[in-house]
């Protein structure tokens, strides 16, 4: 699996909210049984495995670890070490099931969080023109505790072969630190839908 590090910023113009995303690439097949996909995190292993074994056409699967955000200015952050990782990871699974493309995130933590927010967007690749040219599905759950799971699907209304892309955020509250973490999947080959 690789693993790409990015900075986002939010916030207003009298204090800068600075964060760092560990955003993952999928792995290309799983590695095997026990480390599908080359997952880490025991919920979403068995999330995956539930899949296959129930005949699921799992196609991709990656994870992230959520770290704790950094904030204060801009020129603060400079000199800012990065927090640890905090021990909670966010996990993004794309599979198919005859005509019905799903997206499934989850948060799994070993410790508890008070409050905890996850998005995702699936997006559609057009083959003919070689553009990710809609959004079609998108999702937002919230929840308190040690995990979180939020599923999305999309129904394929034709035969055509195509690609889809899924990205989840995350973000966690525990006492006064928050944590964050990005993560996506997409097909690397076209994949029949509704055939």
């Amino acid at each position: 699996m690789n693993r790409k590090t990015g900075l986002l910023a939010a916030g207003s113009a009298a204090a800068a909210v600075l964060f760092a995303v560990t955003l993952s690439t999928p792995a290309s097949a799983a590695t095997d049984d026990a480390t599908p996909f080359g997952l880490t995190d025991p919920a979403a292993i068995a999330k995956v495995q539930q899949l296959q074994t129930d005949g699921v056409d799992v196609i991709s699967a990656s994870q992230a670890d959520y770290k704790a955000t950094t904030t204060g200015s801009a020129s603060s952050q400079a000199v800012t070490p990065q927090a640890l990782p905090s021990g909670c990871h966010l996990s993004v699974i794309i599979y198919r099931t005859n005509r019905v493309i799903t997206g499934s995130m989850l948060t799994s933590c070993n410790f508890g969080f008070t409050a905890g927010v996850m998005t995702s967007t699936m997006t559609h690749y057009n083959p003919d023109f070689g553009i990710w040219d809609s959004t079609v599905a998108t999702g937002r759950t919230t929840g308190a505790g040690r995990d979180m799971a939020m599923d999305n699907h999309y129904n394929c209304r034709n035969g055509n072969a195509s690609n889809y892309r899924y990205v989840g955020t995350g973000q966690l509250v525990k006492g006064k630190t928050t944590y964050s973490a990005a993560a996506y999947d997409t097909f690397d080959t076209n994949q029949p839908c509704g055939t």
